[in-house]
């Protein structure tokens, strides 16, 4: 018998299972794209809109991160190179 999703710490709410799955991803970025692949139902065009979208903003947020992180190597290489005279 499977666990319920509550026995591995995840608390869905909600009536609708994908409703419980966008709240869940919007409280905890990528849980809810996991969850995505049990989801054994046809996804209608605004939930594949919504998880296509998702996406985007996750590969988005990610690109930003990449950028912060270089800048962050840079300027630490550049205090590593000491004071210019």
């Amino acid at each position: 018998m499977p666990r319920a999703p509550s026995a591995h710490g995840i608390e869905l709410k909600g009536n609708k299972v994908m409703d419980a799955l966008k709240e869940r991803e919007m409280q905890h970025p990528k849980a809810g794209l996991s969850l995505l692949k049990t989801f054994r139902g046809e996804l209608c065009k605004d939930d594949t809109k919504f998880w296509v979208d998702r996406k985007e903003e996750l590969k988005a947020m990610k690109k930003e991160k990449e950028i912060q992180m270089e800048e962050v190597e840079r300027e630490a290489e550049g205090d590593l190179e000491g004071p210019v005279e």
